[in-house]
């Protein structure tokens, strides 16, 4: 913390597999993640960006992506807007979230939620993301 802004910073490294949800293929991947939180008072923003290897056998794709939020706290209710952007070999991929928690008592919150994403990666002939989704979600939370 510095007296009144508190700055997080994160790196992230991953190593996994990953299998598209029509394919038999796995391919494996490795990236990393850099992120960073600022806070002030009730205001908290954060940016994160990233880069991703995937491979399987001759098949290889690049992805690179950037994210960032902003959440607002008002007594009991917090506001958040989260948005996403990237691409993978050049097909676009972009995901965006808004949202509103109400803590009704110590522990319960309400919440409710807009998200929406849209991808259409095809790498190969193997379909990685393919998705044009919007939804609302609310749920009832208890978290101690």
């Amino acid at each position: 913390p510095n007296k009144y802004i508190d700055i997080k910073a994160t790196a992230r490294y991953t190593d996994s597999e990953f299998s598209p949800d029509n394919s038999n293929r796995v391919f494996e991947t490795q990236g990393f993640g850099l992120v960073t939180q600022i806070e002030y008072g009730s205001l908290a923003a954060d940016l994160g960006l990233g880069y991703e290897r995937l491979e399987s056998g001759t098949v290889k794709a690049d992805r690179k992506f950037i994210s960032a939020g902003l959440h607002y706290k008002i007594r009991r209710l917090t506001l958040s807007a989260e948005g996403h952007w990237g691409e993978i070999d050049g097909a676009d991929e972009e995901s965006y979230a808004l949202g509103a928690r109400y803590d009704l008592v110590r522990g319960l919150s309400l919440n409710l939620g807009y998200n929406y994403a849209k991808s259409d990666v095809t790498i190969d002939g193997i379909s990685i993301q393919n998705e044009d989704v919007s939804k609302f979600i609310t749920s009832l939370r208890y978290e101690f």
